[in-house]
């Protein structure tokens, strides 16, 4: 729950996220015909996300690619980093 500040009106948010697979996320690319690019940036955040030293910036700007390019994409991303950071 959430209070809004000015008035102190009680908001209720509900988020229903459903974490996905990099699998998924591929044949997503494939089937709404997403440039090479697109997959590349995927596969960048993939690995890197994998790497026993994860680098932030590298993901960072994949991402803000993303959200310029391929926001569906950049959107079903977001909760496979979070999930990877381990919140």
């Amino acid at each position: 729950m959430q209070y809004n500040q000015r008035k102190w009106t009680k908001v209720s948010i509900d988020q229903n996220i459903e974490i996905q697979t990099f699998n998924e996320v591929y044949k997503k690319i494939d089937d709404e015909k997403y440039s090479d690019e697109v997959k590349e940036k995927v596969k960048l955040i993939e690995n890197e996300l994998n790497k026993e030293k994860i680098d932030k910036k590298q993901i960072r700007n994949s991402m803000n690619w993303l959200k310029n390019n391929a926001v569906g994409i950049a959107g079903i991303i977001s909760p496979l980093i979070v999930k990877a950071f381990g919140a």
